[in-house]
């Protein structure tokens, strides 16, 4: 009997259920991954985490083993998405109980906010500083300001700390639970948002690393997640539908909205979108005043409370001079030494592209709208501040775009040509800011080497003002991370127009002295006009040391690889005689740097001894590049 052909139908058939079987592995995969760091975090969690592990293990062998038929994808889909709810909630359970501590100050000020309305004060008019010590938030990610003030007052609208407010009686770290349950409902939205073949990328997102270790404990837009996905799934419900239904999506928009300043972005690109669809300015109407009014409803009482607390502190990450920081364009001036005069540019930039897309969206909507969500995340990456959660927070929503993409109709009209310009402000501004240097010049950097803290916990910084005003920097120093601005207790505070100022600066705290392991670079920092001046990478790991005979003195000086002198004081030195038959160090003399990074020993010439010298602090990266008898 001959077997008949399979039909292209069958073959599309067989694909795609060989690609839904494929996600569902990869995402039980990425839930055992889940599952061995709930085993790893605690004792506790043991028996929880072999439950877990036999239970994941027993999907993928089942999904492997068996030919599903959709009913057995979909339940199989549940079953993992259920095991990964269980597992989030105790991983979140065990972090907190093993380690119970706030990454950001994010996090501790959105809790403290919570508590204290628990407790009848307004979170907008009242100091969240104890926070940091009572959610033991480390220094190290606390936020400052260009004119070296600390930012401790709340900085978002008031749902970021709302939904943490019922549970402030439940336990200290709450809103790590809250943040885990907003994360668990929008991967559920999300599994309900996919099509049939890819529902499961849902759990592998919901499980990916980043997400469940860093975004749930670190910051509050797991609060995000549900309003935005559910936005970017039904958004065309506000016109395709009538009554209450209609009203979900601007909802969602204006919740969002009350939770971070980031969904802000979204408000006019929804209402451009909404209208080229529609072409009812009614429709347009209905949608702005539902979203204004989710937005307003959760703040109203902090309006009435203190109107100018509440407008000054949700507008603070904008108007506060926050140092610069982050993942985008900023890296030029911070790491490739590319502008840094004008640090207000590079937020003008952002500005201009978000002006210039939602001219485009206006111009070319047919084009545009396959990118409506993707928008905030462009426009974020050009401020002084673009840290990878606001890439991040795109990720969920880009998956639903890129299949509704697929989905989306050809455009109809060609992209008008000129368009374009709308884009062309964007790059000038961007080109003005990479061109003009810097006005500060690091000329020299002295280091001063603390013996009880194996470190340096002060430096003396020579600078050159290039400019024709004066300027008032602030210090940091950049080791991989940005340590808190450090305090002058030397040297003018404003240094004239071009003038050159030597200002020694001292950690704020012993916990910030730099241990000499890693490079580092010296940041100045000033608010009138927002400036950046990074030095150039002082690398103690590539530290060595050269030695010459001067008379009857013996002088080691500390050098980097290019012979440059390195200045750094008291930084230990040991010039070891050693016998020129035997070849064994006959004496050792342990010394001490001067200012310039040198060191003399008295020692008339001996043709039966010569001497070497080595870095005897933590670099001990090099020895004396020769030896002199």
């Amino acid at each position: 009997m001959i077997k008949s052909q399979p039909t292209l139908a069958d073959t599309a058939s067989s694909h795609k259920q060989l690609t839904r079987k494929v996600l569902i592995v990869m995402s039980a995969l990425q839930l055992l991954i889940l599952a061995f760091e709930i085993a790893g975090a605690s004792a506790l969690m043991t028996a929880f985490s072999l439950v877990l592990i036999s239970a994941i293990l027993l999907s993928i062998t089942y999904a492997l083993a068996t030919r599903l038929g959709d009913g057995v994808f979909r339940h199989l889909e549940w079953v993992l998405l259920a095991l990964f709810s269980i597992a989030l909630l105790l991983f979140a359970h065990a972090q907190i109980t093993v380690s119970p501590q706030y990454s950001t100050d994010e996090m501790s000020f959105d809790q403290y906010a919570a508590y204290l309305l628990f407790h009848g004060y307004n979170p907008y008019t009242t100091t969240l500083a104890p926070s940091l010590s009572m959610y033991h938030v480390p220094q190290i990610h606390w936020t400052y300001t260009l004119d070296n003030r600390q930012l401790t007052n709340l900085s978002y609208p008031a749902l970021s700390f709302l939904l943490y407010a019922p549970f402030v009686g439940l336990t200290s770290f709450s809103g790590v639970y809250v943040n885990a349950v907003c994360w668990l409902i929008g991967a559920w939205i999300l599994y309900f948002a996919l099509p049939s073949p890819y529902k499961s990328l849902s759990l592998w997102l919901g499980a990916f690393w980043y997400f469940f270790q860093i975004l749930i404990f670190s910051f509050s837009d797991c609060l995000l997640m549900p309003p935005l996905i559910f936005l970017a799934w039904q958004w065309r419900l506000s016109f395709e539908r009538s009554g209450w239904r209609s009203l979900l999506p601007p909802i969602a928009l204006g919740l969002a909205m009350s939770i971070k300043q980031t969904a802000w972005f979204l408000f006019p690109v929804m209402l451009i979108a909404v209208y080229r669809e529609t072409k009812s300015v009614r429709q347009t109407l209905k949608f702005a005043v539902a979203a204004t009014a989710a937005f307003i409803i959760p703040n109203i009482v902090f309006i009435i409370w203190s109107p100018v607390a509440w407008l000054k502190d949700i507008l603070a990450p904008i108007t506060s001079g926050l140092l610069p920081g982050g993942v985008g364009l900023i890296q030029l001036p911070l790491h490739l030494h590319l502008g840094g005069a004008y640090l207000s540019l590079y937020t003008l930039a952002g500005l201009l592209l978000w002006c210039g897309f939602l001219a485009d969206e206006l111009l070319n909507y047919d084009i545009v709208k396959r990118f409506l969500f993707i928008i905030p995340a462009l426009v974020l990456f050009l401020p002084t501040r673009s840290f990878p959660i606001y890439l991040m927070d795109v990720f969920p929503v880009l998956f639903i775009t890129m299949f509704q993409r697929a989905n989306t109709t050809p455009a109809t009209e060609p992209r008008k040509r000129w368009s374009t310009l709308v884009y062309v402000p964007t790059l000038l501004t961007l080109v003005v800011a990479i061109a003009l240097p810097a006005p500060l010049t690091v000329i020299r950097a002295q280091l001063d080497y603390s013996n009880a803290l194996h470190g340096v916990d002060q430096i003396a910084i020579t600078v050159r003002n290039r400019t024709d005003r004066p300027i008032s920097p602030n210090v940091s120093v950049f080791d991989n991370t940005l340590d808190p601005l450090w305090t002058r207790i030397e040297g003018p505070r404003e240094i004239p127009a071009g003038s050159t100022a030597t200002v020694t600066v001292q950690s704020s705290s012993l916990s910030y002295a730099l241990s000499l392991n890693s490079a580092f670079t010296v940041n100045l920092y000033a608010k009138h006009p927002p400036m950046v001046t990074v030095s150039k990478p002082f690398s103690p790991m590539q530290w060595r040391l050269s030695i010459a005979r001067s008379g009857n003195q013996i002088e080691a000086a500390v050098i980097e690889q290019g012979g440059n002198a390195v200045h750094i004081k008291d930084y230990p030195v040991g010039i070891e005689a050693v016998n020129a038959t035997s070849r064994k160090v006959e004496r050792t003399y342990m010394l001490h740097t001067d200012a310039n990074g040198v060191v003399k020993l008295n020692s008339a010439p001996n043709p039966g001894v010569y001497y070497q010298a080595y870095l005897a602090g933590p670099t001990r990266s090099g020895t004396a590049s020769g030896f002199v008898h």
